[in-house]
C-alpha cells in the first residue's frame, strides 16, 4: 500500500518508481485526477511494480520519503 495524497508525494512517488513521465500526464496531475483515472493508473503501476522485487520498491519508496509498505 502506498499513500500518495498530495502533489509533493506524487512527485516523489514518480521519482521512486522511475516514471517521471507520469508526473506530467494530465490524467494524474492532481489527486482528484488520479482518483478519476484510477483504473488506468492501477494498470500502469501494476506493470511498474511487476518489474522488480518488493524489497526494491520498499527501499525506493523509503529513499524518496513516500509512505507505504507491504500488505499481508
Amino acid at each position: 500500500i502506498v499513500g500518495v495524497g498530495s502533489e509533493d508525494l506524487w512527485r516523489r512517488f514518480c521519482a521512486a518508481i522511475e516514471r517521471p513521465d507520469l508526473e506530467a500526464d494530465p490524467r494524474f496531475a492532481t489527486n482528484e485526477a488520479r482518483v478519476r483515472h484510477r483504473e488506468a493508473l492501477d494498470g500502469l503501476l501494476a506493470a511498474v511494480f511487476a518489474t522488480r522485487p518488493r524489497a526494491h520498491w520498499d527501499q525506493a519508496l523509503r529513499a524518496h520519503r513516500v509512505p507505504g509498505g507491504p500488505t499481508a
